[in-house]
């Protein structure tokens, strides 16, 4: 990964897909370019869509499998940048509650 893509990401995630059996995906996320909306905590008014670069470190997210580390980027930051910190929840959403994810660490600072 080059250090201009590294640059690009706001933080790095840790990510656990839910088991199709409990509401999650039937299938896996592969090492693509993933992108979702995600909410933070119980409400879901306000998503945030995101992107989360599986491809760059070349992970698979299986359903109810174990969590996989994967950098993270806002598309629109400012709605987030309040929220940002290690140990910061939140739920990835494809019409449904598909998964959870934990920030690990802060890559850059936004403003």
């Amino acid at each position: 990964m080059s250090e201009e893509h590294r640059q690009a990401h706001d933080a790095l995630v840790q990510v656990r897909l839910r088991a199709t059996e409990t509401g999650g995906r039937k299938t896996a996320i592969p090492p693509i370019l993933y992108r979702c909306p995600i909410f933070f905590g119980e409400q879901r008014d306000q998503a945030n869509d995101c992107a989360f670069f599986f491809n760059e470190v070349g992970v698979t997210a299986e359903p109810g499998g174990p969590a996989v580390t994967v950098p993270i980027k806002f598309f629109v930051p400012e709605l987030v940048v309040d929220r940002l910190r290690p140990g910061v929840r939140f739920t990835l959403w494809e019409g449904r509650d598909i998964g959870e994810a934990e920030i690990v660490k802060v890559e850059q600072k936004m403003e």
